[in-house]
């Protein structure tokens, strides 16, 4: 909840943040529960997002 406070842009990135840092939260403890690197695939989702914003915003 601070983290996702710290992103005032507007009220809709703060919920958009707060949820995505739940969804992250979420793939690290299902990685590391089915013995996965839960470290880097939460790297990996949270690189393919970015990504795919950056994408998005070029166009």
């Amino acid at each position: 909840m601070l983290f996702a406070s710290m992103h005032t842009y507007n009220w809709l990135y703060v919920v958009n943040t707060f949820i995505g840092g739940l969804s992250l939260n979420y793939s690290y403890i299902y990685f590391k529960k089915e013995k996965f690197h839960p470290y880097i695939a939460v790297v990996s989702i949270h690189l393919l997002y970015n990504l795919f914003g950056f994408a998005i915003k070029r166009l």
